[in-house]
């Protein structure tokens, strides 16, 4: 049934709430996001083409009913490029390879039968139909080609500068990791890699984020010599999600 709200969930990125809008498929900007890690909504959507955003009754995680934004094929392929995360790719291959062909099963997905009394209204339709697919698969490819040029241009650079850079590089990455240590000195908020430093235990960070966004809490961002800057969670997001007391870290 069209713009009957449907969740499609995994265990590595979460969940994705969808909706079909005239046999098309729109996927939630705000659980999209929150998977890519791009923070700042309102930005990703003034990126994206207008005419393939629509506003959508959805059900947030209280059961409160709510206006979102929902973005076509199209534009989630365009949100996927913005994200710098190193799991974008397989979240798109998530989506194309599970999610869409679920959606094609049970819902209404896919062309649309036009009104075979009038040829030419039909013949328009099905032009339009056959383009819209089109354009969101073309999107769709050029998002994959242009992450892997891109993934190429970075590994021939580092590659070519890495023997003159080595002993460099070196040298940063252990003034960083101290640096980072000084930064990250705190008995009300801590990283994720320093607990697993201080305690000598792994840690999934999906749970800390899920928990402070859930709980509407505060994560401060510090330094980090892998990624530029980390989310740092509170206290009492560790004590709940893992009895991790931070202000025992330094003692």
């Amino acid at each position: 049934m069209e713009n009957k709200l449907k969740i499609f969930k995994n265990e590595k990125f979460g969940k994705v709430r969808t909706v079909i809008i005239e046999g098309e498929p729109y996927f939630c900007l705000v659980d999209v996001c929150k998977i890519l890690e791009l923070e700042n909504v309102s930005q990703v959507k003034s990126r994206l083409k207008k005419d393939g955003i629509i506003s959508n009754e959805a059900i947030d995680s209280l059961g409160r009913k709510q206006e979102a934004n929902f973005v076509n094929e199209a534009n989630l392929y365009k949100t996927i490029f913005h994200s710098r995360t190193d799991f974008a790719e397989n979240f798109q291959d998530w989506i194309c390879n599970e999610v869409i062909p679920q959606i094609r099963k049970t819902g209404s997905y896919g062309i649309k039968l036009p009104e075979f009394t009038n040829p030419a209204l039909a013949a328009r339709a099905w032009a339009e139909e056959f383009e819209r697919r089109q354009t969101a698969e073309n999107q769709r490819d050029e998002t994959i080609k242009t992450k892997a040029w891109i993934g190429n241009r970075r590994e021939a650079t580092a590659m070519a500068t890495a023997s003159a850079k080595s002993r460099e590089c070196n040298r940063f990455r252990n003034k960083s990791k101290e640096l980072e240590i000084e930064l990250d000195k705190s008995k009300q908020f801590a990283s994720v890699k320093l607990c697993e430093i201080k305690t000598k235990r792994k840690f999934d960070w999906h749970k800390l984020r899920n928990y402070c966004t859930s709980h509407e809490l505060e994560m401060k961002r510090v330094f980090d010599s892998n990624y530029g800057e980390v989310n740092s969670y509170p206290a009492i997001a560790w004590e709940s999600v893992y009895g991790v007391d931070i202000e025992n870290l330094w003692r």
